[in-house]
């Protein structure tokens, strides 16, 4: 199974407050983009910048050498 999720860093702003004595302009976002298998082991975890697309990443968290009977995904994955 292929997955991914949002991931907000909401205390990074504190940390970057306190190095530059200014507030941040956001708060910083990240994607995590996982496998799993279906008795729920992770195989690969791949944390992103928001603009990547869950496609572009499906190489990095299921590699070609493999193998498997089937994936299950959203349709971002497609």
């Amino acid at each position: 199974m292929v997955d991914s999720t949002g991931l907000s860093f909401g205390r990074a702003s504190q940390w970057y407050e306190a190095k530059y004595a200014q507030k941040a302009a956001r708060t910083p976002w990240r994607k995590m983009h996982l496998s799993i298998y279906a008795d729920m082991n992770v195989h690969a975890i791949r944390i992103t910048t928001t603009e990547v697309s869950d496609s572009e990443r499906m190489d990095a968290v299921l590699p070609a050498d493999v193998p498997m009977d089937r994936v299950i995904a959203d349709g971002a994955y497609y």
